[in-house]
């Protein structure tokens, strides 16, 4: 029952978030000129009457089937298929379970080694990932690579999603610091179970460390190391935008920015209009960030379960 009641409180969180998102996305836009002698003053005027009636329309055509239509007159549930789970869902899937995969291959490494300069060098690697922002270390990645293009090295295309290898490149690169992140819970956690009176235990009984490392000591932190999976993912799609940005992948959260106004938007910038209504396209922001807050969802009910899970195990 009491489960029950907190997916219940989760739900209706995100239901509120969503809605939040719809009824500032349909908020009026524009602006009221009035010119005098010497000047001319613009003001916003909010209008009740239209926003509920922008709403009311929405509402009406999600119960008629419709998600709306775009700029283009094109339906917005073509951009949800092409941009979010032709383009952006592959990379936030596989930059999920590849950041677990390095995490747990980091962070047990960091253990293992700590002792040793191979530790201290890994430990160093997770440190600068970690204190580099996201923006400036997919920078230094552009400019290393260009560097690297001009002494030889073989190319490849860094930009978009034209080769099968955009993904890959795309998943590593965001992959960076929700791993990194992750590992540096995942080592000390291992630190302070090789403490513990069991695993004494064990080895004075000629156990093999390799066998009371992933049998008893990452039983015991599995709960805690799956009850930072909604973080990943937070981290993931956080990032996705500025990836998609500088490395002109237009995916889904490219697409979401460029509804906002900013249909120009290229790595050199871009003009917003924030008077025009011409250039905002509520309904693609809506359905984007419906599938972003869907996928966000999704990973704490399984975090909610697997953290349960091996709780239980444990206990």
């Amino acid at each position: 029952m009491k489960k029950l009641a907190n997916q219940s409180i989760i739900i209706f969180i995100y239901l509120l978030l969503l809605l939040t998102i719809i009824f500032l996305v349909f908020l009026p836009r524009g602006l009221e000129f009035t010119a005098y002698d010497y000047h001319v003053e613009r003001n916003y005027i909010y209008d009740w009457s239209l926003h509920k009636e922008r709403m009311q329309q929405f509402f009406q055509n999600l119960l008629n089937g419709s998600m709306g239509t775009n700029i283009y007159n094109n339906p917005v549930k073509d951009d949800v298929i092409l941009y979010f789970f032709s383009r952006s869902f592959p990379v936030i899937i596989g930059s999920f379970f590849f950041s677990l995969l390095f995490a747990v291959m980091l962070g047990t490494l960091q253990f293992k080694y700590h002792h040793k300069v191979s530790g201290k060098l890994l430990k160093g690697f997770t440190w600068i990932i970690q204190a580099i922002p996201d923006f400036f270390l997919y920078i230094i990645v552009q400019i290393t690579l260009f560097q690297l293009f001009r002494i030889g090295f073989p190319t490849f295309a860094v930009y978009g999603y034209d080769e099968w290898y955009s993904y890959l490149f795309a998943i590593g690169l965001i992959s960076l610091l929700p791993s990194t992140y992750l590992a540096m819970i995942i080592t000390p956690s291992l630190l302070d179970e090789s403490s513990k009176r069991y695993v004494q235990t064990a080895e004075s009984k000629g156990l093999p460390s390799s066998l009371i490392l992933w049998k008893h000591q990452w039983s015991n932190i599995a709960q805690k190391v799956s009850s930072h999976l909604h973080t990943l993912m937070l981290m993931i799609i956080g990032n996705l935008l500025i990836l998609e940005y500088l490395f002109f992948l237009r995916g889904a959260a490219m697409r979401a920015y460029q509804a906002l106004g900013f249909h120009g938007a290229t790595i050199m910038g871009s003009y917003r209009s924030m008077v025009s209504d011409q250039v905002f396209e509520p309904e693609v922001i809506v359905w984007m960030f419906s599938c972003f807050l869907l996928v966000i969802y999704i990973t704490h009910v399984i975090q909610a379960y697997l953290t349960n899970y091996f709780r239980r195990k444990v206990g």
